[in-house]
């Protein structure tokens, strides 16, 4: 699991400034596999900390994992 940060200029809605980064962004949490293969993306409001969010972009990830075992 990752966080980045995607500055954004305008006014696009759910971006916030983030003080750590020091601008306006979304900052999208990346799940990866064991490979280094994206997951998912989740876009999230600038201002979120990295670990917000964590367990509802992980947890069908999870789920998926344990429905395709033998």
């Amino acid at each position: 699991m990752d966080s980045d940060v995607s500055p954004t200029y305008g006014d696009q809605e759910g971006t916030t400034y983030n003080g750590h980064f020091g601008c306006i962004c979304y900052h999208p949490l990346f799940p990866f596999n064991q490979f280094g293969d994206l997951e998912r993306r989740r876009p999230r409001s600038g201002n979120m900390h990295s670990a917000d969010g964590w367990r509802d972009i992980l947890a069908p990830v999870v789920v998926r994992y344990t429905e395709e075992r033998p």
